[in-house]
């Protein structure tokens, strides 16, 4: 059924009307105006708008510009004339370009915007074609396109986001519409016509960390079925690309909304290559079992990235790496089932680092698993492996870590950041099935679950549920250290730079003894040792004041402070203090109000940049 958003307001049934009219509007005199009604067919996701101006040809196919003039009626523009016999077929198309046209056999030819404009929860103005065609000054306009819906959550602001198929379909560009006044208009692409399409979020436009708070892009495209799932490309205020595919078959009808899976940025940062580093004489090789698809790979011995042939085993002298990552954007996915799967196999000792994430994209920044089975057995039967690479995908598929570490005798680390229980095996059956029976589970520390066994945490392992001191991954449930930036400063400026990690801050001094308060805990700290991850333009000599009573902003007395120093570095450096001893001199608890001030050098021009600072608890290593 049709609902139309707006009534006609005039309608004049005359055997040819003219118009001359201002550009800018307001009638002139005269004993006839041409005016014609329209209404939008229900799915538009608009409404006629002041400014809105509409292609009309009349028969003989001259292209002429009609006006909104409110309630439904739009009038002719210009100092022109638009004559047609009443009962004539005219045609129409929203919006007006100079370059619509109508060929001889009645095709209407439009454009189908590549850059649209972004619209919060809609479509942006004049990027959404339409068409009609009548016998009289009624206008019923139908869609020609369909739309695609992206909903974005997670701590970014986006300024662009890009879709395009994965099969190369043409969805933006020169389009030709052949339509009838009582049927559904249908749509074919020209040759030129283009494959992707970018919605421009201007000064960018805030995801939000929860549904009500999420960004919401529509697409207008036409009918388009993407046989291969569609690839999803958004750019952040920084300037960082992040990509989303989906590799399932996604269509999209006219005047219809689709809608893709939820995209949530995890702050998963950890985009390292995997990597075999060897121990002693090693090989390794990845063969490919059954016919799981074709997958694209380069490696590296430390020195350029080099194409990889799929079954070519690489030799490795003692403390030798070799690296691995996707060659190309084309490995939407790895393995396809538990009879067609890639699988690593080698022989001597062989302790892997970097994410797996990195087979399927070398710049992956949003790592999730996007297909069934998709590392089913990569490990299987790896007797050499003592230490698995980073599963960083927060999210699982059906079967895609299955029988991934089975068999792996003498493997002893994992660390996997899924936040989904494994109790049911549904996507970790016998996963750590013959592993060593000692070993360490590192899980993130957002998990809530405790499933062991062999499709959970081996059994007898140790269970770690909070990042290493050089893990790079933000965790929502960790309390980190940031500047309170409205207690005031002391000849410091600090400044958050990136988008995706909040408690990354870039500390920039302005002058003699520069400092600033940290935010008070809100909650007990787990523990003294004093954990972060930072570069430094030079050397600096840093301190935390203890202000357990307060900020201590205009300075606390001395001889309640504790130095260190951090070394000048470009790339992230991990520094890691037990600040026990200072805790118990100077009465700081750790307990919810409690903060430090935090002062760097004592010169301007020192640039700090700081990530991950938390309170940790003590272990053995310390």
């Amino acid at each position: 059924m049709k609902r139309f958003l707006t009534l006609a307001a005039l309608t004049i049934a005359l055997f040819g009307c003219t118009e001359k009219q201002p550009e800018g509007g307001g009638d002139v005199p005269g004993d006839e105006t041409c005016t014609v009604s329209a209404t939008i067919e229900e799915g538009g996701m608009m409404e006629w708008l002041g400014g809105d101006k509409l292609s009309i040809f009349t028969p003989d196919h001259i292209n002429h510009k009609f006006l909104y003039r409110g309630q439904g009626a739009f009038a002719l523009l210009g100092d022109e004339e638009a004559t047609w016999e009443k009962g004539a077929e005219i045609r129409a198309v929203y919006p007006y370009s100079e370059s619509n046209t109508v060929s001889g056999e009645g095709a209407i030819r439009l454009d189908i915007p590549e850059i649209q404009t972004y619209r919060r929860n809609s479509v942006a103005q004049h990027m959404n074609p339409m068409v009609a065609v009548s016998r009289s000054n009624n206008l019923e306009f139908r869609n020609v396109c369909g739309y695609l819906k992206v909903k974005v959550i997670g701590s970014i602001t986006l300024t662009s986001v890009r879709l395009k198929g994965n099969n190369g379909e043409k969805i933006a560009g020169e389009a030709f519409v052949r339509a009838s006044e009582y049927a559904d208009p249908s749509v074919a692409m020209s040759d030129g016509a283009g494959t992707a399409i970018t919605v421009d979020c201007g000064k960018g436009i805030w995801a939000g960390n929860s549904t009500f708070e999420s960004a919401v892009f529509h697409f207008v495209l036409p009918p388009t079925s993407f046989t291969k799932g569609v690839t999803v490309e958004m750019v952040s205020s920084s300037g960082e690309v992040f990509k989303f595919r989906t590799i399932d078959p996604v269509s999209v009808g006219r005047g219809c909304v689709t809608a893709l899976e939820t995209i949530e940025f995890g702050y998963v940062t950890e985009v390292e290559p995997i990597r075999f580093r060897s121990e002693g004489q090693s090989t390794i090789a990845l063969k490919r079992i059954g016919n799981p698809g074709e997958v694209l790979l380069d490696y590296s011995l430390g020195g350029e990235w080099m194409p990889y042939t799929v079954g070519e085993e690489i030799s490795l002298s003692d403390g030798e790496e070799v690296s691995f990552h996707a060659s190309v954007e084309t490995n939407l996915t790895f393995s396809r089932s538990a009879t067609d799967y890639y699988r690593f196999e080698g022989t001597g000792s062989l302790e892997a680092s970097g994410s797996i994430m990195t087979l399927l994209d070398p710049d992956l920044k949003i790592g999730e698993i996007p297909e069934e089975y998709c590392f089913y057995g990569l490990f299987s039967g790896l007797q050499a492996l003592t230490r698995a690479p980073s599963l960083t995908s927060r999210t699982v598929k059906p079967h895609c870590y299955d029988r991934m570490f089975s068999g792996c005798t003498r493997l002893s680390y994992i660390k996997a950041l899924f936040l989904t229980s494994p109790e049911d095996g549904s996507f970790t059956s016998d996963w750590v099935e013959g592993v060593s029976p000692e070993g360490v589970f590192s899980m993130s520390p957002d998990a809530d679950w405790s499933h062991t066994g062999t499709s959970g945490v081996p059994q007898g392992w140790t269970v770690r549920n909070m990042p290493e001191d050089d893990d790079v991954n933000y965790y929502e449930s960790i309390e980190y250290l940031i500047p309170h930036t409205s207690h005031g400063a002391n000849s410091m400026k600090a400044e958050q730079k990136n988008d995706r990690d909040p408690s990354e801050w870039v500390f920039t001094t302005t002058g003699r003894d520069p400092f600033i308060p940290l935010k008070s805990l809100e909650r007990q700290a787990d523990g003294p040792v004093l954990v972060f991850q930072y570069k430094a333009s030079e050397k600096a000599g840093c301190e935390f004041f203890w202000c357990s009573g307060g900020y201590g902003v205009h300075g606390p007395a001395g001889g309640i402070e504790t130095p260190f120093t951090l070394e000048a570095t470009k790339e992230w450096k991990t520094f890691t203090m037990n600040m026990q001893e200072a805790w118990k001199k100077f009465g700081f608890e750790g307990k919810p109000g409690d903060t430090v001030r935090f002062d760097i050098g004592n010169k301007a021009g020192i640039v700090v940049t700081v990530r991950l600072m938390r309170w940790r608890k003590v272990t053995e290593e310390d």
